[in-house]
């Protein structure tokens, strides 16, 4: 009797530790520590002086606070370019490629996802962030009415841009190195 009682603990003790164990490492897995926004100026290539872009932020659906940053060149073309960075990134791992943009005279949209950089709520790897980029092109769209809107994503911002593309209308998409579902993400993420 006491054999069994001790063989009963020890399982439950192995079974509580594992599921615990477990809880810790899919949160760290999924849940990646914010990387803080730090400098506020980009430095495009053909300009002595870098541009301070403007600090943005619209209201998710589901009521969180997203931060972004927009630039406009001095001499514009009228086009735009929507930035998406990959997970565990924000607004900050972008702003080189959108130096080259601005330099190019495109205007530059560079958002933080949900759950990184300065944004609220927690990363849902494109459940809800398609949805957030809906709103952040309507944004767009409400302060550069005209040309052309393009995207441009790695990683967890490539697959944003993709589910998005079925009701945001971007002119075109550059989507580098997406998964292809959240199955997908999950045995990498936990691998």
């Amino acid at each position: 009797m006491r054999v069994r009682r001790v063989i009963f603990s020890v399982v439950l003790a192995y079974a509580v530790c594992s599921v615990v164990l477990a809880v810790v490492l899919a949160e760290l897995a999924f849940h990646p520590a914010r990387k803080s926004v730090i400098a506020r100026t980009i430095q495009p290539a053909a300009s002595k002086f870098p541009l301070e872009p403007q600090d943005v932020s619209i209201t998710s659906g589901d009521g969180f606070q997203l931060q972004g940053w927009f630039a406009r060149p001095p001499h514009a073309n009228g086009d735009t370019v929507i930035l998406l960075h990959g997970v565990g990134d924000n607004r900050q791992g972008v702003t080189t490629l959108a130096a080259r943009f601005l330099t190019a005279g495109y205007a530059v949209l560079m958002p933080d996802s949900r759950g990184h950089g300065a944004s609220g709520g927690f990363a849902t790897y494109g459940i809800k962030e398609s949805d957030d980029l809906r709103l952040w092109y309507g944004w767009l769209r409400k302060r550069e009415a005209s040309g052309h809107v393009f995207g441009i994503g790695e990683s967890m911002g490539a697959a944003i841009l993709l589910q998005a593309s079925t009701c945001v209308p971007f002119s075109a998409i550059v989507a580098e190195s997406p998964f292809a579902s959240f199955r997908q993400i999950a045995y990498i993420r936990v691998g």
